[in-house]
């Protein structure tokens, strides 16, 4: 079994499950990968991932790759998988699809996005009969629910920019008489009003410091059996001050009518069950003021796939991988406690938090299993992150190193 810091930013020839194996766990911060797809190209080695005889196989191959994936990943770790489709008998195979429920259903990833990679130079196709494809999905999973990711933002294209809208009909819709769309603020959770509205219980009222309270607050079904279980909504108000209105929402399954009891609430009550609704931390607000001309990062990511001297047949362009190691890597993990820094923006600004140890960082590890020419890692290395890549063709491998050779790249 390697060590951490004989993984880091180290090219490791061979097959991708093997080589994993011998991987620490919680070692990956970030993983952006395409596996070779499924019966389109011969790569010339045996054992190749794509080469299968059917498509059941080469899903059985992927569940264990990505399930040893899922081992070296950190708790906080997230995963990027650009994967195509390919045709039998005029049919589309859906291995995206399929590779997609596989990874949700079977090794109990969290997909966040399904980010469409929109190809405006795609290449021109002979058909008649069905649509020129134009895209390839890249897929977002995360290891658990608290993960790292820091927020992108895009441009907001001429056509938009004198909507007075908040944020488009339906947060219209939904959040008219929002405090927040009044005040001009964006959540994460936007277009969803009940994660919208679990998100924002037990962040405090002080929005100045862009740092807020936060609580990791139990499942509302568990929460509401335990409490129609132990108490009653009159016993409740005839032994506190607390009003009846506030109360009753405790005790309902209806998302938009259950709320969770504030800290201070909960003291009031003085019961033992669920202590975790008085243990706050901070964090960062995610919360934020929308910055002039600016929003969230959408999922149609136009980006042309560009040609490469390089004798490798299925590169991606690097600019496809800016984003996902932007958001998806730390730059600094502490040593000692393993916290990552976070960003706090202030305006156009920002700082960085601190977990108080007083201790060097190291910086957040990319991984490509499936390296092929060293994209990946060529981004990784030119955005300050540490990189450690897999490729089974040696030729290949030669073509990495020639390639991390380079001081400078051009997206």
């Amino acid at each position: 079994m390697y060590t951490i810091e004989q993984i880091r930013n180290q090219i490791f020839c061979g097959d991708a499950l093997t080589v994993l194996k011998d991987f620490p766990d919680k070692s990956i911060s970030c993983v952006m990968t395409s596996p070779p797809y499924y019966a389109l190209r011969d790569y010339g080695e045996d054992g190749q991932i794509g080469g299968e005889p059917n498509w059941q196989l080469y899903i059985q191959h992927l569940y264990e790759i990505f399930g040893e994936v899922k081992r070296v990943l950190r708790d906080d770790g997230t995963v990027f998988v650009n994967i195509g489709d390919s045709y039998n008998d005029k049919s589309l195979m859906q291995i995206p699809e399929r590779f997609s429920l596989m990874m949700t259903d079977k090794l109990g990833y969290i997909k966040r996005n399904t980010i469409i990679w929109y190809k405006p130079n795609c290449m021109p196709s002979s058909v008649d009969d069905r649509f020129t494809v134009d895209f390839e999905p890249v897929y977002f999973f995360t290891k658990g629910q608290n993960y790292y990711f820091e927020q992108q933002l895009e441009d907001i294209s001429e056509a938009y920019a004198n909507d007075k809208r908040p944020h488009g009909v339906l947060r219209q819709r939904l959040y008219n008489n929002s405090k927040y769309v009044q005040a001009g603020m964006v959540s994460k959770y936007s277009n969803d009003v009940t994660m919208e509205s679990l998100y924002r219980q037990g962040i405090n009222k002080n929005r100045g410091s862009n740092v807020i309270e936060k609580r990791n607050l139990p499942q509302q079904k568990e929460f509401v059996d335990v409490m129609r279980k132990s108490f009653t909504v009159d016993e409740i108000v005839k032994t506190t001050d607390i009003s009846r209105s506030t109360v009753e929402h405790w005790f309902r399954y209806d998302e938009s009518g259950f709320s969770f009891p504030s800290r201070e609430d909960w003291l009031k009550l003085g019961t033992n069950l669920f202590p975790e609704l008085l243990e706050v931390f901070e964090d960062v607000d995610e919360v934020r003021s929308a910055r002039p001309n600016k929003r969230n990062k959408r999922c149609v990511w136009a980006i042309c796939p560009r040609p490469s001297p390089d004798k490798h047949f299925a590169m991606y362009p690097e600019e496809l991988c800016v984003t996902p190691i932007f958001a998806g890597c730390p730059e600094y993990i502490c040593k000692k406690c393993g916290k990552t820094k976070r960003k706090i923006f202030k305006d156009e600004d920002f700082i960085y938090t601190d977990c108080g140890c007083g201790q060097e960082f190291d910086k957040g590890i990319v991984l490509d299993m499936f390296a092929g020419s060293g994209t990946t890692l060529r981004v990784a290395r030119k955005l300050h992150r540490d990189y450690v890549g897999i490729e089974l063709n040696p030729e290949y491998v030669k073509i990495i190193e020639k390639n991390l050779a380079q001081q400078y790249l051009d997206f």
